[in-house]
């Protein structure tokens, strides 16, 4: 399940774009914490969006479906040196465009669904060096059947 969910959430954030037609989003992969070793990671392009799951707490349906509410941290991330970045109320409206677009997001297919995603909270990043990670957590509701 969090290989679609990951899917999903990479061709809508792709969608989001600049005044110019392009993708504002210049990166996403699986969070690694990749910013506590960014010397030694791969070099990535920002804006970034590194994709973070919470621990799944499934429930059991009947007849082999399980159903959970899953909390998925999106770190955004830019490079303050660079560019229009190196303003932070920039940054902002990259977050601000995020929820509009997931809210669209939804997903059903024979094996499983995915309905929406609600942001439920946000942490703005007050104590960095060159690259900014502000967190957003949204929620989503899954169900699998086997």
């Amino acid at each position: 399940m969090r290989s679609q969910i990951y899917h999903l959430l990479e061709s809508f954030l792709l969608s989001i774009k600049d005044a110019e037609e392009q993708s504002i989003i210049q990166h996403i992969d699986v969070w690694n914490n990749q910013l506590a070793f960014a010397e030694e990671e791969q070099p990535f392009s920002t804006p970034a969006v590194f994709v973070e799951f919470a621990p799944i707490s499934w429930k059991s349906q009947t007849r082999g479906v399980l159903d959970a509410e899953v909390d998925i941290t999106l770190h955004i991330v830019t490079d303050s040196r660079v560019g229009k970045w190196k303003d932070s109320l920039q940054v902002f409206d990259i977050i601000d465009k995020i929820p509009p677009v997931l809210a669209r997001v939804r997903k059903i297919a024979p094996t499983y669904s995915i309905g929406s995603f609600t942001r439920i909270s946000s942490t703005s990043d007050h104590d960095h060096d060159e690259l900014q990670d502000n967190t957003e957590v949204y929620r989503v509701h899954v169900q699998q059947s086997y």
